[in-house]
C-alpha cells in the first residue's frame, strides 16, 4: 500500500470497495468488516481534509463488470497499527443505490476538429 493519512489512530489508504449490500432487519454496519456482497475495489484519487472533515474522491469504472448490477454500499479501508487492514468506514444508500451497466464498448474520445 502507498502513503496514507492518519485518522483516529488508523492510517487511511486510498482504497474503497463497492457492493450491492441490501441491508436486512437487525444489521449493524458497525460490525461489518467488508461489503457483504462485494462488486469491486477502486482507488481513491484524493482525500483533502479540513479539520475533522474529509472529502473522499474516487472514480469507479465499470470496465470490469461482467453483468449489470445494483450497488448501494461503499467501504473505505485503513491500516490499523494493531490488527492490520480494516474497513474504516461504511455507508449504504439502501433503496437509493444505482444500477450499473457493464461497459460493452469503449466510449469514444472527442478530438478537436482542425480547420
Amino acid at each position: 500500500m502507498g502513503q496514507g493519512a492518519n485518522w483516529g489512530g488508523a492510517d487511511f489508504y486510498p482504497n474503497a470497495e463497492i457492493g450491492s449490500d441490501k441491508q436486512q432487519a437487525g444489521d449493524d454496519p458497525a460490525t461489518f468488516t467488508a461489503c457483504r456482497t462485494p462488486i469491486a475495489f477502486f482507488p481513491i484519487s484524493n482525500y483533502p481534509r479540513t479539520g475533522s472533515t474529509a472529502q473522499i474522491r474516487g472514480i469507479f469504472q465499470n470496465t470490469s463488470l461482467t453483468s449489470n448490477t445494483y450497488t448501494c454500499g461503499i467501504g473505505l479501508y485503513a491500516q490499523d497499527p494493531d490488527i492490520g487492514e480494516i474497513m474504516y468506514a461504511y455507508a449504504n444508500a439502501g433503496a437509493n443505490g444505482r444500477h450499473l451497466s457493464r461497459l460493452l464498448h469503449p466510449v469514444p474520445s472527442l478530438a478537436p476538429v482542425q480547420d
